[in-house]
């Protein structure tokens, strides 16, 4: 049964979602850094590398590599392992939890009385 900041549609703040690894701000560095200044991939990796990895600034820098990427993992079938994907899903769950402030688990009966 889902939480109820689930149904209700609660959404974190940008800056508490760690789901995100860059926010834009970071992003819109990564290209004037790339862009203006000239400074290669590898080098820009190194300034975010507690942030993300040099695929990840690839991708910021020229989406059409992501895309294709994403249509070669369709391709082949790609799946994802259901057992890590519910473990994940369930620590973003109490983590959003914990930063609303919540207490234990709510359900969608609370909620709705």
């Amino acid at each position: 049964m889902p939480y109820w900041f689930e149904v209700q549609k609660v959404k974190l703040p940008k800056d508490k979602d760690r789901r995100r690894k860059l926010n834009e701000e970071d992003k819109q560095e990564i290209k004037r850094l790339y862009f203006r200044e000239g400074l290669a991939i590898r080098e820009i990796a190194r300034r975010f590398q507690n942030k993300c990895c040099r695929r990840m600034i690839q991708f910021i820098l020229f989406p059409e590599r992501y895309k294709r990427v994403m249509e070669w993992k369709m391709l082949r079938h790609w799946d994802y392992k259901r057992d890590r994907h519910t473990i994940a899903v369930r620590n973003h769950r109490r983590y959003k939890a914990s930063v609303l402030g919540l207490k234990g688990k709510k359900k969608i009966e609370k909620c709705i009385k």
